[in-house]
Protein backbone atom coordinates (compact mmCIF):
# COMPACT_ATOMS: atom_id res chain seq x y z
CA UNK A 1 0.00 0.00 0.00
CA UNK A 2 1.62 3.04 -0.97
CA UNK A 3 1.52 6.37 1.55
CA UNK A 4 2.09 9.86 0.58
CA UNK A 5 5.07 10.09 1.63
CA UNK A 6 6.62 7.96 -1.11
CA UNK A 7 7.87 10.16 -3.22
CA UNK A 8 8.83 9.49 -7.06
CA UNK A 9 12.46 8.18 -7.37
CA UNK A 10 10.75 5.32 -4.68
CA UNK A 11 7.92 4.26 -6.52
CA UNK A 12 9.65 4.30 -9.84
CA UNK A 13 12.89 2.07 -8.40
CA UNK A 14 9.67 -0.25 -6.85
CA UNK A 15 7.81 -0.52 -10.19
CA UNK A 16 10.55 -1.40 -11.88
CA UNK A 17 12.23 -4.17 -9.34
CA UNK A 18 8.54 -5.53 -10.66
CA UNK A 19 9.18 -5.59 -13.79
CA UNK A 20 12.40 -7.25 -13.31
CA UNK A 21 10.95 -9.76 -12.07
CA UNK A 22 9.34 -10.90 -15.11
CA UNK A 23 5.65 -9.44 -14.27
CA UNK A 24 4.07 -8.58 -17.48
CA UNK A 25 3.83 -4.33 -17.49
CA UNK A 26 -0.01 -3.77 -17.61
CA UNK A 27 -1.81 -2.23 -20.65
CA UNK A 28 -3.57 0.06 -18.59
CA UNK A 29 -3.42 2.06 -15.47
CA UNK A 30 -6.42 3.66 -13.52
CA UNK A 31 -5.05 6.11 -10.97
CA UNK A 32 -5.95 9.36 -9.38
CA UNK A 33 -3.79 12.58 -9.86
CA UNK A 34 -1.38 12.09 -7.58
CA UNK A 35 1.72 13.32 -9.02
CA UNK A 36 4.38 10.94 -8.27
CA UNK A 37 2.41 7.96 -9.22
CA UNK A 38 1.29 8.85 -12.14
CA UNK A 39 5.16 10.04 -13.05
CA UNK A 40 7.02 6.74 -11.69
CA UNK A 41 4.03 4.97 -13.94
CA UNK A 42 5.30 7.35 -17.06
CA UNK A 43 8.77 5.75 -16.45
CA UNK A 44 8.28 2.14 -15.47
CA UNK A 45 5.36 1.79 -17.54
CA UNK A 46 4.98 3.49 -20.19
CA UNK A 47 9.00 3.67 -21.10
CA UNK A 48 8.85 7.66 -21.42
CA UNK A 49 11.45 10.57 -19.85
CA UNK A 50 8.91 11.85 -17.34
CA UNK A 51 5.00 12.98 -17.03
CA UNK A 52 5.66 15.73 -19.48
CA UNK A 53 6.90 13.46 -22.29
CA UNK A 54 4.08 10.95 -22.19
CA UNK A 55 1.65 13.65 -22.22
CA UNK A 56 3.16 15.45 -25.26
CA UNK A 57 2.83 11.94 -26.76
CA UNK A 58 -0.32 11.63 -26.29
CA UNK A 59 -0.94 15.13 -27.88
CA UNK A 60 0.51 13.91 -30.78
CA UNK A 61 -1.35 10.92 -31.15
CA UNK A 62 -4.42 13.03 -30.66
CA UNK A 63 -3.41 15.42 -33.11
CA UNK A 64 -2.07 12.67 -35.61
CA UNK A 65 1.38 13.99 -35.98
CA UNK A 66 2.22 10.41 -34.77
CA UNK A 67 1.19 6.96 -34.26
CA UNK A 68 3.36 5.04 -32.26
CA UNK A 69 1.47 4.58 -28.44
CA UNK A 70 2.97 4.51 -25.58
CA UNK A 71 3.28 1.10 -23.51
CA UNK A 72 1.19 1.65 -21.29
CA UNK A 73 -2.92 3.86 -21.04
CA UNK A 74 -2.65 6.29 -17.75
CA UNK A 75 -6.34 7.26 -16.72
CA UNK A 76 -8.13 9.14 -14.20
CA UNK A 77 -10.77 7.48 -12.47
CA UNK A 78 -13.59 9.45 -12.87
CA UNK A 79 -14.59 9.13 -8.88
CA UNK A 80 -11.75 10.80 -8.18
CA UNK A 81 -11.86 13.44 -11.00
CA UNK A 82 -15.67 14.59 -9.34
CA UNK A 83 -14.55 13.99 -5.98
CA UNK A 84 -11.91 16.55 -6.57
CA UNK A 85 -14.45 19.01 -8.52
CA UNK A 86 -17.29 18.83 -5.67
CA UNK A 87 -14.35 20.15 -3.37
CA UNK A 88 -13.72 23.27 -5.60
CA UNK A 89 -14.52 26.04 -3.23
CA UNK A 90 -15.70 28.12 -6.26
CA UNK A 91 -18.63 25.15 -6.14
CA UNK A 92 -18.83 23.74 -2.83
CA UNK A 93 -19.65 27.77 -1.52
CA UNK A 94 -22.28 28.78 -4.61
CA UNK A 95 -25.64 29.02 -3.21
CA UNK A 96 -27.51 27.87 -6.28
CA UNK A 97 -27.17 23.77 -6.25
CA UNK A 98 -27.92 23.68 -10.02
CA UNK A 99 -25.03 25.45 -11.03
CA UNK A 100 -22.53 22.73 -9.18
CA UNK A 101 -24.78 20.33 -11.02
CA UNK A 102 -24.38 22.17 -14.33
CA UNK A 103 -20.93 21.90 -13.83
CA UNK A 104 -19.87 18.88 -12.36
CA UNK A 105 -22.73 17.18 -15.22
CA UNK A 106 -20.19 18.96 -17.79
CA UNK A 107 -17.08 17.75 -16.61
CA UNK A 108 -18.45 13.96 -16.14
CA UNK A 109 -19.77 14.34 -20.34
CA UNK A 110 -16.31 15.42 -21.30
CA UNK A 111 -14.85 12.67 -19.26
CA UNK A 112 -16.69 10.21 -22.44
CA UNK A 113 -15.80 12.14 -25.09
CA UNK A 114 -13.52 9.78 -27.69
CA UNK A 115 -12.97 13.01 -30.39
CA UNK A 116 -10.35 15.69 -29.72
CA UNK A 117 -12.80 17.87 -32.31
CA UNK A 118 -16.01 16.89 -29.97
CA UNK A 119 -14.15 17.65 -26.71
CA UNK A 120 -12.63 21.18 -27.72
CA UNK A 121 -16.21 22.55 -29.20
CA UNK A 122 -17.59 21.23 -25.85
CA UNK A 123 -14.96 23.06 -23.39
CA UNK A 124 -14.68 26.17 -25.46
CA UNK A 125 -18.59 26.57 -24.85
CA UNK A 126 -18.54 25.31 -21.29
CA UNK A 127 -15.34 28.32 -20.76
CA UNK A 128 -17.95 30.47 -22.75
CA UNK A 129 -20.82 30.46 -20.34
CA UNK A 130 -18.39 30.49 -17.35
CA UNK A 131 -16.84 33.75 -18.17
CA UNK A 132 -20.29 35.51 -19.70
CA UNK A 133 -21.83 37.81 -17.47
CA UNK A 134 -24.51 38.18 -19.48
CA UNK A 135 -26.75 35.76 -21.82
CA UNK A 136 -29.86 36.14 -23.71
CA UNK A 137 -30.90 38.46 -26.56
CA UNK A 138 -29.24 41.78 -27.70
CA UNK A 139 -31.31 43.84 -30.11
CA UNK A 140 -33.85 40.74 -30.39
CA UNK A 141 -31.30 38.04 -31.55
CA UNK A 142 -29.71 35.38 -29.14
CA UNK A 143 -26.31 36.25 -27.75
CA UNK A 144 -23.33 33.92 -28.66
CA UNK A 145 -23.08 33.15 -25.17
CA UNK A 146 -26.85 32.57 -24.62
CA UNK A 147 -26.07 29.66 -27.55
CA UNK A 148 -22.99 28.11 -26.16
CA UNK A 149 -25.41 27.76 -23.04
CA UNK A 150 -28.21 26.00 -24.35
CA UNK A 151 -25.42 23.82 -26.80
CA UNK A 152 -24.07 22.70 -23.11
CA UNK A 153 -27.44 22.38 -21.50
CA UNK A 154 -29.00 19.97 -24.30
CA UNK A 155 -25.88 18.11 -24.61
CA UNK A 156 -25.81 17.15 -21.10
CA UNK A 157 -29.49 15.97 -20.53
CA UNK A 158 -28.97 12.95 -18.69
CA UNK A 159 -26.05 13.04 -17.50
CA UNK A 160 -25.97 12.80 -13.39
CA UNK A 161 -23.13 12.53 -11.49
CA UNK A 162 -21.90 9.68 -9.80
CA UNK A 163 -23.08 8.59 -6.21
CA UNK A 164 -19.53 6.90 -5.43
CA UNK A 165 -17.95 8.63 -2.56
CA UNK A 166 -14.26 8.65 -2.75
CA UNK A 167 -11.94 9.29 0.38
CA UNK A 168 -9.08 10.84 -1.16
CA UNK A 169 -6.05 12.92 0.54
CA UNK A 170 -6.41 15.36 -2.99
CA UNK A 171 -8.59 18.63 -2.27
CA UNK A 172 -7.00 19.75 -5.49
CA UNK A 173 -5.32 18.65 -8.51
CA UNK A 174 -2.06 17.23 -7.13
CA UNK A 175 -0.20 18.21 -10.46
CA UNK A 176 1.82 21.22 -11.45
CA UNK A 177 3.41 20.40 -14.99
CA UNK A 178 7.07 22.43 -15.36
CA UNK A 179 7.36 21.96 -18.67
CA UNK A 180 5.45 23.01 -21.82
CA UNK A 181 3.02 20.18 -23.55
CA UNK A 182 1.20 20.79 -26.74
CA UNK A 183 -1.83 20.68 -24.23
CA UNK A 184 -0.87 24.02 -22.51
CA UNK A 185 -1.14 25.75 -25.63
CA UNK A 186 -3.96 24.13 -26.66
CA UNK A 187 -5.75 24.70 -23.79
CA UNK A 188 -4.70 28.48 -23.62
CA UNK A 189 -6.05 28.66 -27.43
CA UNK A 190 -9.65 27.40 -26.81
CA UNK A 191 -9.51 29.80 -23.39
CA UNK A 192 -8.54 32.80 -26.07
CA UNK A 193 -11.37 31.71 -28.43
CA UNK A 194 -14.08 31.96 -25.40
CA UNK A 195 -12.77 34.77 -24.34
CA UNK A 196 -13.20 36.63 -28.23
CA UNK A 197 -16.63 35.36 -27.93
CA UNK A 198 -17.49 36.52 -24.15
CA UNK A 199 -16.16 39.89 -25.66
CA UNK A 200 -19.08 40.55 -28.27
CA UNK A 201 -22.00 39.39 -25.55
CA UNK A 202 -21.73 42.33 -22.81
CA UNK A 203 -25.34 43.61 -23.33
CA UNK A 204 -27.12 40.39 -22.97
CA UNK A 205 -30.69 40.89 -21.54
CA UNK A 206 -30.35 38.04 -19.02
CA UNK A 207 -27.69 37.91 -15.93
CA UNK A 208 -25.91 34.65 -16.34
CA UNK A 209 -26.07 32.86 -13.05
CA UNK A 210 -23.45 30.45 -14.36
CA UNK A 211 -20.83 33.21 -14.59
CA UNK A 212 -18.38 32.05 -12.19
CA UNK A 213 -14.15 32.96 -13.66
CA UNK A 214 -12.90 30.80 -10.30
CA UNK A 215 -14.11 28.04 -12.45
CA UNK A 216 -12.98 28.91 -15.45
CA UNK A 217 -9.50 29.21 -14.44
CA UNK A 218 -10.19 25.85 -12.69
CA UNK A 219 -11.21 23.99 -15.92
CA UNK A 220 -8.22 25.70 -18.01
CA UNK A 221 -5.94 24.25 -15.42
CA UNK A 222 -7.48 20.86 -15.93
CA UNK A 223 -7.85 21.23 -19.76
CA UNK A 224 -3.99 20.57 -19.71
CA UNK A 225 -4.33 17.01 -18.50
CA UNK A 226 -7.05 16.08 -21.08
CA UNK A 227 -4.69 12.59 -21.97
CA UNK A 228 -5.73 11.43 -18.62
CA UNK A 229 -8.98 12.46 -17.74
CA UNK A 230 -10.91 11.90 -21.00
CA UNK A 231 -11.76 8.98 -23.27
CA UNK A 232 -9.74 11.28 -26.41
CA UNK A 233 -7.07 8.32 -26.54
CA UNK A 234 -9.63 5.40 -26.40
CA UNK A 235 -9.66 4.96 -29.85
CA UNK A 236 -6.02 4.54 -30.21
CA UNK A 237 -5.32 2.76 -27.30
CA UNK A 238 -8.38 0.35 -27.99
CA UNK A 239 -8.87 -0.86 -24.63
CA UNK A 240 -11.00 -0.35 -21.62
CA UNK A 241 -14.18 1.29 -21.29
CA UNK A 242 -15.56 4.80 -21.95
CA UNK A 243 -15.80 5.24 -17.96
CA UNK A 244 -12.38 4.12 -16.10
CA UNK A 245 -12.67 3.32 -12.33
CA UNK A 246 -10.82 1.79 -9.66
CA UNK A 247 -13.92 1.45 -7.24
CA UNK A 248 -13.81 -1.99 -7.46
CA UNK A 249 -9.65 -2.41 -6.21
CA UNK A 250 -10.53 0.21 -3.76
CA UNK A 251 -13.18 -1.43 -1.97
CA UNK A 252 -11.22 -4.88 -1.88
CA UNK A 253 -8.05 -2.91 -0.05
CA UNK A 254 -10.85 -1.19 2.27
CA UNK A 255 -12.31 -4.70 2.78
CA UNK A 256 -8.37 -5.93 3.64
CA UNK A 257 -8.02 -3.18 5.92
CA UNK A 258 -11.19 -3.43 7.84
CA UNK A 259 -11.94 -7.07 8.14
CA UNK A 260 -8.38 -8.61 7.68
CA UNK A 261 -6.39 -6.38 9.43
CA UNK A 262 -8.95 -4.67 11.53
CA UNK A 263 -7.16 -1.11 11.19
CA UNK A 264 -3.95 -2.48 12.90
CA UNK A 265 -1.75 -1.05 10.79
CA UNK A 266 1.04 -0.53 10.93
CA UNK A 267 1.59 -4.47 11.34
CA UNK A 268 5.03 -6.44 11.76
CA UNK A 269 5.48 -7.96 8.35
CA UNK A 270 5.48 -11.90 8.66
CA UNK A 271 2.60 -11.01 10.80
CA UNK A 272 0.86 -8.84 7.36
CA UNK A 273 1.64 -11.77 4.88
CA UNK A 274 0.81 -14.63 7.22
CA UNK A 275 -3.32 -12.92 7.33
CA UNK A 276 -2.65 -11.32 3.64
CA UNK A 277 -1.71 -14.95 2.53
CA UNK A 278 -4.86 -16.61 4.98
CA UNK A 279 -7.41 -13.52 3.28
CA UNK A 280 -6.39 -14.74 -0.27
CA UNK A 281 -6.65 -18.49 0.58
CA UNK A 282 -10.18 -18.35 1.61
CA UNK A 283 -11.42 -16.01 -1.00
CA UNK A 284 -10.05 -18.92 -3.54
CA UNK A 285 -11.88 -21.71 -1.63
CA UNK A 286 -14.74 -19.39 -1.83
CA UNK A 287 -14.16 -18.78 -5.80
CA UNK A 288 -13.73 -22.17 -5.82
CA UNK A 289 -17.18 -23.36 -3.92
CA UNK A 290 -19.28 -21.15 -6.17
CA UNK A 291 -17.87 -22.73 -9.43
CA UNK A 292 -18.26 -25.86 -8.12
CA UNK A 293 -22.00 -25.41 -7.11
CA UNK A 294 -22.97 -23.64 -10.35
CA UNK A 295 -21.30 -26.62 -12.38
CA UNK A 296 -23.84 -28.27 -10.17
CA UNK A 297 -26.31 -26.73 -10.91
CA UNK A 298 -25.40 -26.76 -14.97
CA UNK A 299 -25.65 -30.63 -15.04
CA UNK A 300 -28.65 -30.82 -13.65
CA UNK A 301 -30.59 -28.30 -15.79
CA UNK A 302 -29.09 -30.39 -18.34
CA UNK A 303 -30.21 -33.65 -16.82
CA UNK A 304 -33.63 -32.53 -16.84
CA UNK A 305 -33.59 -31.39 -20.18
CA UNK A 306 -32.43 -34.84 -21.36
CA UNK A 307 -35.72 -36.49 -19.25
Amino acid sequence: MLSPEQDTVAITTWLLKIISTGVPIPRMIVWDFSQAVLISISIAFAHKRDLCDYMQTCYDIATQKSSILPATFIRLDVSHLVSIICRWDCLKRHPLPKVRQFFIRAICKAYKMETLHELEYFLESLLTVAISPSIGTSHGENLESQARYDFINNVIKGVSETNEEIHTDLDEIDLEIDCHTGWVEWSRRIYERASITESKCEEGSIVNAFYNIEVANKIKKLMNYVPIWTSILLPFFNIGSTIATSSSVESEFANIKKRVFKNELPLRADKFVMRHLDYIDGRIKEASSNCNIKDLKTETENNEEEN
